[in-house]
């Protein structure tokens, strides 16, 4: 997948870096499993234990400060993950297998991300677009 404007949620800092995230999903499905070694199956959990959990903590910023009627389900989506990345970390420091690991992101954090996007995302988005045109002056 592609970043295009479907995925783009109309707020320049979220889009940023979902953009990021979405660019860096695919070189890691591009990556071919055989040729990995446990550095880069280290370097893959890092980015989703630094750069996605930034992007998380931007967005739940965005839901406070604009009251975000659906901030709970949203944060229960964002600690799902959480909860689920301290398994990915755990499995990998017993299991140092790649091509495992590969498969084990591949379907429980890619594919999560992409339709987080698509639904808790764009939903947030919208609603912190419509809160933002009322707050600006005309």
């Amino acid at each position: 997948m592609e970043w295009n404007d479907d995925l783009a949620t109309g707020n320049p800092k979220i889009d940023e870096g979902l953009e990021i995230i979405i660019n860096r999903i695919n070189t890691i499905r591009d990556l071919d499993p055989n040729g990995l070694d446990a550095q880069a199956i280290e370097r893959i959990i890092r980015f989703f234990g630094g750069y996605v959990l930034d992007n998380f903590h931007l967005e739940e910023e965005y839901m406070v400060k604009y009251a975000y009627p659906h901030f709970d389900d949203h944060k229960e989506e964002h600690m799902k993950f959480l909860k689920n990345f301290v398994m990915l970390k755990k499995l990998f420091s017993e299991e140092k297998t790649p091509s495992l690991m590969m498969v084990v992101i591949e379907f429980e954090y890619l594919n999560w991300l992409i339709k987080h996007i698509q639904t808790f995302d764009h939903a947030m988005a919208s609603y912190l677009i419509s809160k933002q045109k009322i707050a600006q002056p005309h």
